[in-house]
């Protein structure tokens, strides 16, 4: 879990408020030769020191790879340095983000003539360490508040794509409904098509039939008034 596990606030060599969680990355010695490792916040507060010697109270962004686990971060200004060391997927910009929210908290509280005095006189600024474990907490809840949120993101996608796919299902259900209904629809017609080609021909042949037989009507019509006209058959001779 990426969190800040020390953070402090400082000036020239002297650090001035700090406080550390109880991550294992916090513990920077192992126990050699039998003998006792040092508490992890001396050793982290000799760490603090380094970093500000090294600073010089230069003002500006800075930050120091401990080791493969832990990456440290300062915030200087005005002399006053305001840094952290976090686990290194912890990244820059949220930790920058955290040191200034110290920053903001810390001359908010104290006066320009409280932190331009002495930078061995801690003293007044013991009792920040209670508003840097705060702003710790704070920035601990937020990473777990992200995770429940990809969490409930990575529900929410999974919920839109079942939803997606049943509507796929359904689509298909309803294309193979169209698809019956199409067929049923082609043999219909052909069925009207050979029902029609079969009425053509009956009456093209009732058509027939009554030609005929007008034809056949009106010769034996005319035959008759032939004979009327020549009395039998006396207009041959």
């Amino acid at each position: 879990m990426a969190s800040v596990i020390y953070a402090f606030v400082g000036k020239g060599r002297t650090v001035w408020a700090d406080h550390v969680t109880g991550s294992p990355l916090a513990s920077s010695s192992v126990p050699v030769g039998g003998m006792t490792a040092a508490p992890p916040l001396e050793n982290l507060r000799k760490t603090a020191m380094a970093m500000m010697a090294k600073l010089r109270g230069e003002s500006g962004q800075f930050n120091f790879n401990l080791d493969a686990r832990r990456v440290s971060y300062a915030l200087v200004s005005e002399s006053v340095c305001f840094g952290c060391i976090t686990a290194n997927d912890f990244t820059a910009n949220a930790a920058m983000v955290f040191l200034g929210k110290l920053k903001e908290q810390f001359h908010r509280q104290y006066s320009t003539e409280q932190i331009m005095g002495p930078e061995e006189n801690a003293g007044p600024f013991k009792k920040f360490s209670q508003h840097i474990k705060i702003e710790m907490e704070k920035a601990y809840d937020g990473g777990n508040n992200k995770i429940t949120q990809v969490k409930s993101q990575i529900e929410d996608t999974k919920t839109v794509m079942v939803m997606n796919i049943d509507k796929v299902l359904q689509r298909g259900e309803k294309l193979e409904d169209v698809m019956i209904k199409s067929d049923s629809m082609r043999d219909h017609a052909m069925q009207f098509r050979n029902k029609g080609r079969k009425l053509r021909r009956a009456m093209w042949c009732q058509n027939m039939k009554l030609t005929l037989v007008i034809i056949a009507g009106l010769l034996l019509l005319g035959f008759i008034i032939f004979l009327a006209a020549c009395k039998g058959f006396s207009c041959t001779k």
